[in-house]
């Protein structure tokens, strides 16, 4: 009887975690020596309700062919960590990539392809590793999103571990097991998977990373694309510039801002954009999360990125005013 019951709550569990939660069906990767990692390519999922669909070249985003179709089309490339690729906590069609298309479309008169190479995690090496295999398809501007953390993200700093899956789990149990489980022994200090051991020193990590920077924003230029690069705050930097009357940035900002500045590349951050007189909005970042923007925010990123892009292409300022995406 008991081992019946036990059955019975097992698959109201298994029921409850795939209908209500969307669990059991993950986002799926692909382990690679040079990138280190990708998202499975022409793949899609359904997650928490939301919607996730890699094209064949591993991005969070429609398909497209690697060159133009059309002589006046304008492409846009956006490159970056989880902060671009949303996660599953965001549905396909409130990424920031996915709003700025039509608002581009109507401001350029011109058929518009936006890709969005990121994934979580990922660095500039990543990045960089990702445009040398793939190059960048004839996109007339790269956007790099970059945070402060990402001045010395470079591979190997944390095990590749169940956050990227690379097949489906027999169960949502099973997930939550895999998933859910090491996460709650570290946080009760029971365990739990720790990092390699480090082999560089963190000097060397920075100058990895940013060296990284420099060659990925070469690279670019060399493909005959323009470079803009979107400095994320998050909202502990928000909040820390907000009380400190200034500042508040983690040191990571000012040294890529330095790389970027010694590349005259065009360079804005989010501080405007996810804050209203000055004051940090808590509703343009996820639930409990100090890093990733919540749908709100993804659109106030589009708002920004489409600002930058109409000002590097030249295109008519005055029609960007209007945030994409929904009211």
């Amino acid at each position: 009887m008991a081992a019946l019951l036990l059955l019975l709550l097992a698959a109201a569990g298994e029921v409850a975690l795939r209908v209500v939660w969307g669990l059991g069906d993950p986002p799926l990767y692909v382990l690679d020596e040079q990138v280190e990692y990708l998202y499975k390519p022409s793949s899609s999922f359904t997650r928490m309700g939301n919607h996730v669909r890699i094209n064949q070249w591993s991005m969070r985003a429609d398909e497209f062919p690697a060159s133009k179709a059309d002589p006046r089309e304008l492409r846009i490339l956006l490159m970056g960590d989880s902060i671009l690729a949303g996660g599953a906590r965001i549905d396909q069609s409130d990424l920031a990539s996915a709003v700025i298309g039509p608002e581009l479309a109507r401001i350029s008169q011109r058929p518009v392809v936006v890709g969005n190479a990121s994934a979580g995690s990922w660095g500039p090496p990543n990045l960089l590793a990702y445009a040398e295999r793939f190059g960048f398809f004839e996109a007339d501007v790269v956007v790099l999103v970059l945070n402060s953390n990402d001045y010395d993200d470079v591979p190997g700093l944390e095990p590749i571990g169940p956050q990227w899956p690379t097949r489906k789990p027999v169960l949502a149990l099973q997930e939550v097991a895999q998933n859910y489980g090491p996460r709650l022994l570290a946080r009760a200090g029971l365990g739990g998977r720790s990092a390699p051991p480090r082999t560089t020193t963190h000097e060397q990590d920075v100058a990895h990373a940013l060296g990284a920077l420099r060659d990925l924003i070469d690279l670019a230029r060399a493909s005959g694309a323009s470079v803009v690069l979107v400095q994320y705050l998050k909202l502990s930097e928000l909040a820390a510039a907000r009380s400190e009357g200034g500042g508040g940035a983690e040191a990571g900002f000012s040294a890529i801002r330095a790389v970027a500045e010694s590349a005259s590349v065009r360079t804005i951050d989010t501080s405007g954009a996810f804050a209203a007189n000055g004051v940090p909005r808590a509703n343009f970042f996820l639930p409990g999360d100090n890093v990733h923007p919540s749908a709100a925010g993804q659109r106030a990123m589009g708002a920004l990125i489409v600002g930058a892009v109409v000002q590097e292409l030249g295109l008519d300022r005055s029609a960007a005013e209007q945030p994409p995406g929904r009211d």
